[in-house]
């Protein structure tokens, strides 16, 4: 996938705002990731935006986005992308920024770690490191229990899903 140079945003009370500088990325970061992350798979050449992609078709979490918004622009581009392609383009998209990441605890039922429990600690750990989002802990003794006695027998495939929504009405209750 190539882009041109021509991202510019124009307002009525100022100048056009070139969206892309045609030398880097600056300015950029790829679609729901830190801003200070390295943006992977894209690269610029000869003034254009490349995706080194070994499928064109599939962005695979390479969508990149402007770190500032812009509202009342006018995009105008050139592309270049192979037959049945994706213009990949997204405007007016909100990012995921949570305020507070709820992780379950497995315990055992009488209240100690379960077999389970370091594995479950070090993800915690890299997950409020890595997103710099507060994280914090959830029993989840009985959800998955209580999932099972509310769905039918044949909705067994959404159990886990069901568990982690009484998860979050729990914390909800004591919050």
């Amino acid at each position: 996938l190539i882009l041109s140079t021509n991202f510019s945003l124009f307002s009525q009370e100022s100048n056009w705002t070139d969206l892309f500088n045609g030398e880097n990325l600056d300015g950029w970061h790829t679609y729901n990731k830190n801003v200070k992350k390295k943006i992977k798979k894209w690269y610029v050449e000869n003034g254009e935006l490349i995706l080194d992609s070994n499928n064109d078709n599939i962005s695979r979490g390479n969508d990149i986005v402007t770190n500032k918004k812009y509202t009342n622009f006018e995009l105008s581009i050139e592309w270049n992308i192979p037959f049945g392609g994706n213009s990949g383009i997204m405007f007016g998209v909100e990012e995921w920024k949570p305020e507070l990441i709820l992780v379950g605890k497995p315990l055992n039922m009488d209240g100690t770690d379960s077999d389970i429990m370091k594995t479950v600690n070090n993800f915690f750990k890299k997950l409020n490191k890595t997103t710099n989002i507060p994280c914090e802990y959830v029993d989840e003794r009985l959800t998955s229990f209580e999932a099972r006695q509310n769905l039918s027998e044949i909705k067994t495939d959404l159990v886990d899903a069901h568990a982690a929504k009484i998860l979050i009405d729990q914390w909800l209750t004591k919050n």
